[in-house]
């Protein structure tokens, strides 16, 4: 999620990316031979009345993660090289072409 945050993912489409995660648990449970989670979790949200989705988003909202980050000695030249790593330009092999 932090990781998301700072390539600047909107906080909605990290939620709808951990809400696919969350379906696959169940089977992840099961494959490690242990109780699901989902009915505690689902009862937690219900008696908070929230949902996971809206945990997640409300977090990525409330906090400016770079900032946070930054008091522990992250750098411009770190934020950098993350999303050089991790962000990619789409590009049409059209395109390419043209240009070779």
């Amino acid at each position: 999620m932090v990781i998301l945050a700072l390539l600047g993912v909107a906080p909605n489409d990290i939620a709808a990316d951990y809400m696919l995660s969350h379906e696959r648990l169940p089977a992840h449970y099961a494959a490690r031979g242990e109780d699901d989670q989902g009915p505690l979790l689902q009862a937690f949200l219900e008696d908070n009345r929230t949902t996971a989705s809206d945990i997640i988003i409300d977090t990525l909202k409330s906090l400016d993660l770079e900032a946070q980050l930054r008091t522990g000695s992250l750098t411009d030249q770190d934020l950098m090289t993350l999303r050089d790593r991790l962000l990619t330009r789409a590009t049409s092999p059209a395109v390419d072409d043209a240009h070779t």
